[in-house]
């Protein structure tokens, strides 16, 4: 565990201390609800973490894939896919709905997408993995 970064975003990515964070300080610091954009977010990780990205590196990412510039967002996921071990993408969507969004078909060449809709579903992925 000492060795986990965590970041949790919305429009900004923002660093988390795991033993500290508070959703209702963070949802009041970040405007949620105006939207996602993950690109913005990858942007701000490979400057902070592209130098030790490495194939022992697992990249969780929790979001329901819908955010603005997703072509951007996509070539971002190839770039990372290609450093690290894997993208393991919890997707809070049914997997159904997925195929849906353009946002999903373009992203799911470059992670492992894995249904997190209930916490039934997210205890199987957390299982697998």
């Amino acid at each position: 565990l000492p060795n986990i970064r965590s970041y949790v975003f919305a429009e900004r990515l923002q660093r988390l201390d795991l033993k500290t964070f508070d959703i209702d300080t963070f949802a009041k610091d970040h405007e949620l609800g105006d939207g996602t954009n993950i690109h913005n977010s990858l942007l701000a990780f490979l400057t902070e973490c592209d130098r030790i990205l490495n194939r022992k590196t697992v990249l969780i990412i929790l979001s329901d894939t819908k955010t603005v510039e997703y072509r951007e967002t996509a070539e971002q996921l190839r770039y990372i896919s290609g450093k690290v071990k894997e993208i393991l993408w919890l997707n809070p969507l049914p997997a159904e709905e997925w195929l849906r969004f353009v946002q999903t078909k373009a992203f799911l060449p470059w992670v492992t997408m894995v249904e997190a809709s209930s916490i039934q579903s997210l205890t199987r992925a957390l299982k697998d993995i």
